[in-house]
């Protein structure tokens, strides 16, 4: 399963889709759930379907922590 935007009429939608192979092989999807307009969805709206997820597959709830940056020591140029 992943999630997609769609757009339809003008608007942008969020999707939960899964993807799967017909016995022909070829790719099919089903639309599991609509979760909405994009211009109206928020954190605030989205966080509790995260946790719910995390809770049903054993990880922790989704906690916003601030980002922190630790120093890093250079060792000269890299070449690839």
């Amino acid at each position: 399963m992943y999630t997609r935007i769609s757009e339809s009429g003008g608007r942008r939608y969020l999707q939960l889709v899964e993807g799967h192979r017909d016995e022909t092989c070829e790719v099919r999807i089903k639309v599991v759930a609509n979760l909405g307009r994009l211009d109206r969805l928020s954190p605030a709206k989205l966080d509790p379907l995260i946790n719910g997820l995390n809770r049903a597959v054993g990880r922790l709830e989704n906690t916003e922590d601030d980002i922190s940056y630790e120093s890093s020591v250079g060792y000269g140029d890299v070449f690839a």
